[in-house]
């Protein structure tokens, strides 16, 4: 079901359920392949969420850049949003927003994109996830668990740290910085909905191999039964989390369709994406 600003709403366990594998774009480490194209490899390997993360972009090639992205995603059924960059993300129609500490507040991203938006925050301290708890947030992004040459500048969170922040919350906690499938196991137990990552998919040759290997890792570090497929208003399945790697053959339609017919600059639209999905429903796939 849509919200009143035309993108998917998304409910608190849906939220949780698409944390479990949750890509980061850093087109730094793509070697020349089209960002569009990757993102499409990791959603057909599993991923279940995604956030637009481009520091150095301006905001019209961002912008350009996500209109290419959301369809992507939400051909695949899980929600994509746009780090930082509260008043683009509105602009665009993406389904929320990642926030740290130093960006726009919790409070006032959820002024500005409405009750129905995604708001995450980033966080090192308990104190940091009560707080962002109650201005708003729907879950929190935990790092850097692990070192990391992606975010040099990023706090180190302990392992006992990750334990008592998601103790100390209730909404889903992600674990970000240095997790890789060799890495995640040293998770288990901490409490947490899903691993973050940036260069262990985006930076693989295989991002779609890579992509299943990261999922059956998270899955073995994340404490809850695995979810069942839930639909949107068309009738077409969507993923939840635990549920199944695969894309249902509605979405694999639409998914290929739109990553095969990006122009140069690696655009698309929401309406490249309708019209994918209704030709693909059409059909019975």
């Amino acid at each position: 079901m849509a919200n009143g600003h035309g993108r998917p709403a998304f409910s608190p366990q849906q939220i949780r359920d698409d944390m479990l594998l949750y890509a980061v774009t850093d087109r730094a480490w793509l070697r020349g392949r089209m960002l569009a194209d990757c993102v499409a490899e990791a959603l057909r390997g599993g991923a279940t969420f995604v956030q637009l993360r481009e520091k150095e972009a301006d905001d019209r090639e961002t912008a350009e850049l996500a209109r290419a992205l959301m369809p992507l995603a939400h051909a695949a059924g899980v929600p994509f949003v746009i780090d930082d960059r509260v008043e683009l993300a509105r602009a665009v129609g993406a389904d929320g927003v990642h926030v740290g500490q130093s960006d726009a507040a919790c409070a006032d991203a959820r002024r500005i994109l409405g009750p129905d938006a995604i708001v995450g925050v980033s966080a090192q301290t308990v104190e940091q996830a009560r707080a962002a708890q109650a201005a708003g947030a729907d879950y929190l992004g935990v790092g850097a668990v692990f070192p990391t040459s992606t975010k040099q500048d990023a706090d180190s969170v302990s392992l006992a740290e990750l334990r008592n922040l998601c103790g100390a919350v209730d909404i889903p906690v992600v674990a970000i910085g240095g997790v890789n499938a060799r890495t995640a196991p040293k998770l288990a137990g901490c409490g947490l909905d899903g691993i973050a990552v940036v260069s262990a998919l985006f930076a693989q040759d295989d991002i779609e191999a890579a992509a299943r290997e990261l999922v059956a890792a998270a899955r073995r570090i994340v404490e809850r039964p695995g979810g069942a497929l839930r639909s949107d208003e068309t009738g077409a399945p969507m993923r939840a989390a635990g549920a199944d790697d695969s894309l249902s053959p509605a979405q694999a339609a639409a998914l290929e369709d739109l990553s095969q017919h990006a122009d140069a600059s690696g655009l698309g639209t929401a309406a490249d994406f309708g019209a994918a999905t209704r030709s693909a429903n059409a059909k019975g796939e």
